[in-house]
């Protein structure tokens, strides 16, 4: 079972703040984040925040998973989930660890259009962290 509560498990893949440039409508709105990035685990864990926020909004926007492979490079909705605003949320996609050789994946974060700014920060769950990847080409050199 993964150890959640090691931050030394947890790197930072998004740390993000998006506005919008006059008043926010449909028309008007943050566009959306794309994270295209490898994907080592089914574990994220996700925090959404307006600066400044003033108003009593509780929705904070969704994350969609997005899956393609060499044979579909265009891709394809996978699943989402829904994000509340100032709260942490551990996020599950078995889609990452059951996938083929070959997939690839892209998370989206999509705010609600009558948002005129938004952070995001985002962590992926990594079992066996490198904690300081030289100390380990370090010790190998002195031992030769």
């Amino acid at each position: 079972m993964p150890q959640f509560s090691n931050e030394e498990h947890w790197e930072l893949i998004a740390d993000e703040t998006r506005s919008v440039a006059g008043t926010p409508a449909r028309d008007n709105a943050i566009a959306p984040l794309l994270l295209p990035i490898p994907y080592l685990s089914p574990y994220f864990k996700a925090f959404v925040a307006i600066p400044n926020n003033n108003r009593p909004w509780y929705y904070g926007g969704r994350f969609v998973l997005y899956i393609g492979n060499i044979e579909n490079p265009v891709p394809v909705y996978a699943t989402s989930r829904k994000m509340l605003l100032n709260d942490w949320k551990l996020l599950e996609f078995p889609h990452i660890a059951n996938a083929s050789q070959g997939s690839q994946f892209y998370f989206q974060y999509e705010p609600p259009w009558w948002f005129s700014e938004v952070s995001i920060t985002m962590y992926q769950y990594i079992e066996s962290p490198i904690i300081n990847p030289l100390a380990a080409f370090q010790t190998t050199s002195q031992a030769n």
